[in-house]
């Protein structure tokens, strides 16, 4: 049995009022990232690693993402939304996943993105989109494992870093 298939590993929907635990888990599986690019608060200030409650919950709202946290034996180790494209119904996206550093490298980001994946084909969703900052190549490499391809790239803005659009068929 490998990490990720724990027994006492699950993935749950999030209330609202555990979007602290969530930001928590962005802040500090991003801080990282952003450390390691030079991202700070006035070059990204959208960036993960400097969410709040209020702007996630915002963003959440706006966007009509289902946001879940990855729980092992009860305790929060990774987070991430889901959502339909409200134009493409049968396009989901995946956003803001997260896992603890500290539980980084066991298999729980791959559990985390395809329990995403399959609530959203429960959605009807039958292609999914994702995107990162360019610059992130490990991350890039993640994903590209998983079967997503690059289908666009914007280019560095004024904060000095491009966004990577990947998607694969569900």
């Amino acid at each position: 049995m490998t990490p990720a298939d724990h027994p006492g590993l699950v993935l749950r929907p999030a209330d609202d009022d555990e979007c602290p635990e969530i930001v928590a888990l962005l802040r500090k599986s991003f801080g990282r990232v952003a450390e390691s690019l030079g991202i700070t608060p006035q070059s990204r200030p959208e960036f993960p690693a400097f969410e709040t409650v209020e702007r996630l919950r915002s963003k959440a709202r706006a966007n009509r993402w289902r946001m879940y946290l990855l729980l092992e034996d009860g305790r929060p180790v990774g987070c991430g939304a889901c959502s339909l494209d409200p134009d493409e119904p049968e396009l989901g996206g995946v956003h803001r996943v997260a896992v603890d550093p500290a539980c980084q490298g066991k298999g729980y980001g791959l559990r985390l993105v395809q329990d995403l994946e399959n609530e959203l084909k429960r959605m009807g969703a039958r292609r999914v989109r994702l995107m990162h900052t360019t610059e992130n190549a490990d991350l890039h490499q993640f994903y590209h494992r998983l079967g997503y391809l690059t289908v666009h790239v914007d280019p560095p803005r004024d904060g000095g870093f491009g966004t990577t659009y990947m998607e694969r068929d569900l």
